[in-house]
């Protein structure tokens, strides 16, 4: 769920003239400002309330909504499936091999993106700056 944060009227036009010349939300402007603090290392590079763990030649994917262990393999090929979904694919690729023997499942939820455990049923919905990291960091942890 989202959160209200409180700002000076004034740093929420300022966020609204940064947003409209960047052509982004206000929230992309925000994730914006969290991935440079990520890069300079002022914050861990991870999605807070998902835990993926590298554990030889798997990983462990908490999403606080379902755990999973995945080959590294796998892994790639759910980054890869979050990242089409961003990139505009409307429909999750059913034809991977990797994802359909696996039972995970990618869908939009209004703007946002809801990660599917096809075995269990749970769902995780990211919004769209959260899903891009979330695939990143997936990325990274199965390479």
């Amino acid at each position: 769920m989202s959160d209200v944060i409180k700002l000076p009227p004034e740093r929420v036009e300022q966020l609204r003239m940064l947003a409209k010349k960047l052509d982004m939300t206000i929230a992309d402007c925000i994730a914006m400002f969290i991935r440079e603090q990520i890069a300079k290392g002022n914050l861990p590079d991870a999605v807070p309330g998902i835990t993926i763990e590298r554990r030889g030649e798997s990983v462990t994917l908490n999403t606080g909504a379902f755990v999973r262990e995945l080959t590294s393999d796998l892994a790639q090929a759910y980054a890869a499936q979050v990242r089409g979904m961003l990139d505009g694919i409307k429909t999750p690729a059913p034809s991977n091999p990797f994802l359909t023997n696996a039972r995970l499942d990618v869908a939009k939820r209004g703007t946002s993106l809801k990660l599917i455990d096809r075995s269990t049923g749970a769902e995780k919905t990211l919004a769209p700056s959260v899903a891009f990291d979330f695939a990143r960091v997936l990325q990274q942890f199965s390479a």
